[in-house]
């Protein structure tokens, strides 16, 4: 887990002890995943004010653990299926809920993505270093409510409707 500018992980072979789910890739993106969040502190003008949904999100989506682990992408796919999307506000405006937690990584990597495929790597770096209030709408110069809208419905042509 990061620690400001250090990683402090478990030895690979303590890891598959404790979990029983070690394997080479999954390691891999866990140390992608915990480098991201080192390097976007180091940028951010402000972490604390970045919301969970995309310090989290980002981290997964960089890692590419939404694609190869079934944590995430299955939980979406589920929610798809049962057209229950989160509002982002229920990601953790406001006071940390554990279920806000829990939704801002399982649903958070599919807003990166959404922000990558609309707006590109220089949005996301952007907001990495400009995010200084929590307010990614602004600096996205979108309305929080269009926003919302705009991404679930490319979460319905790109996961589909199922």
């Amino acid at each position: 887990m990061p620690q400001r500018t250090d990683l402090v992980v478990l030895s690979p072979r303590a890891w598959e002890k404790a979990s029983g789910k070690y394997s080479t890739g999954n390691y891999r993106r866990l140390i992608h995943h915990e480098m991201t969040h080192i390097v976007e502190e180091y940028l951010s003008p402000d972490i604390e004010s970045v919301p969970r949904w995309f310090s989290e999100g980002l981290a997964i989506y960089l890692s590419k653990q939404w694609k190869y682990e079934d944590d995430e992408r299955v939980a979406v796919l589920e929610g798809m299926k049962k057209k229950r999307v989160p509002a982002i506000s229920e990601m953790g405006d406001g006071a940390i809920s554990n279920n806000a937690v829990r939704l801002s990584y399982i649903w958070g990597w599919t807003i990166v993505k959404y922000m990558d495929n609309m707006h590109g790597k220089v949005m996301l770096r952007k907001i990495v270093r400009q995010c200084d209030d929590g307010n990614i709408s602004r600096l996205l110069d979108e309305d929080p409510q269009d926003f919302q809208q705009k991404w679930e419905e490319w979460l319905r042509k790109s996961h589909g409707e199922q």
